[in-house]
């Protein structure tokens, strides 16, 4: 039973975390020049060994509504969230060019990962954090192919290449051998060893993230682009996140699947949108507004989105 007490607990424990993650960062325990290493041990080993700990041997694997549903509901609802950000700007002009691009994909990304996953793994059980692995193969899709289009306005520029990573070859390696029963062959030290080392990813990537937004947070962030942050705010933490609990009612979907929707509503902007903003023809200082204003107001809309969401889902 997931009651407000758990939700709260587990959201704020994140919060902390990337807060503790500000404060090493100032205080110069945590330098800049580590953090190329850090973010490639991240991807490469701490998040593909977590995901294949909590995928191998998970039941929800052996569903294909999971395996094919889940991916669809990620690609989808970002493509929808990245609809809606450009009509807005289309109907409400608050940024042009660049800025309105940057404004889109920021807004219609939800923080699909680092954030999501430590509080799916404190509420739910491992079959939902195994779905939320396959959803968020759709959301990784969108963003190299449709979010880069938006982007830099019509060219990828071979940008799809970059879902070729880690955590998709675990995802592939951890379904693979669920479904066609290999799992009994991996010998117990290096199911241990998996275990151990997917145990680090989430503080790890949680002080990097901390880290990262001391970085970006400057004295005259804020001075500009104040109307393009409001209307953000009402898209990415009241619009967007009503209407993608609205459609987990009607989806004929299971009900990991469902939890991981409601768990997605409630996040603030992504952050990868601020580096895609600097290789590919965006504004930086607009997706970093983004990222940081939605971040802050997460902190007491995310609880409250959850439970509306699993309220709903009953």
């Amino acid at each position: 039973m997931v009651d407000s007490s758990s939700i709260i607990t587990a959201s704020l424990s994140v919060f902390l975390t990337i807060g503790l993650g500000v404060l090493v960062r100032h205080w110069g325990w945590l330098k800049q020049e580590a953090d190329q290493s850090i973010t490639r041990l991240i991807v490469n080993v701490l998040i593909p060994a977590l995901i294949l700990d909590k995928i191998l041997d998970n039941p929800a694997m052996e569903r294909i509504d999971n395996l094919l549903l889940a991916p669809a509901v990620g690609f989808g609802t970002v493509a929808f969230g990245f609809l809606i950000a450009m009509l807005t700007m289309k109907i409400f002009p608050a940024a042009k060019g660049a800025e309105a691009r940057t404004f889109s994909v920021s807004t219609g990304i939800y923080n699909y990962g680092y954030i999501p996953l430590p509080i799916i793994m404190a509420l739910f059980d491992r079959e939902t954090v195994g779905v939320l692995f396959l959803h968020n193969l759709g959301v990784e899709t969108a963003m190299w192919t449709l979010g880069l289009l938006l982007l830099s306005g019509g060219s990828v520029h071979g940008g799809w290449k970059k879902m070729i990573n880690g955590p998709l070859l675990a995802v592939i390696v951890g379904v693979l051998f669920t479904r066609i029963h290999w799992v009994q062959y991996i010998p117990d030290p290096g199911l241990m060893a998996i275990r151990s080392v997917g145990a680090c990813a989430i503080p790890v990537a949680l002080l990097m993230i901390g880290a990262i937004f001391r970085d970006l947070i400057s004295p005259g962030l804020f001075a500009e682009g104040k109307r393009a942050m409001i209307m953000g705010v009402m898209l990415r933490m009241a619009i967007l996140p009503l209407a993608m609990l609205a459609t987990m009612l009607v989806l004929p979907v299971s009900l990991e699947l469902k939890q991981v929707m409601v768990v997605q509503a409630a996040m603030p902007c992504a952050l990868f949108p601020v580096i895609l903003a600097r290789y590919y023809g965006g504004d930086a200082p607009t997706a970093v507004r983004l990222a940081v204003v939605t971040l802050l107001i997460s902190i007491v809309t995310t609880p409250l989105w959850i439970a509306v969401g699993l309220k709903w889902l009953g």
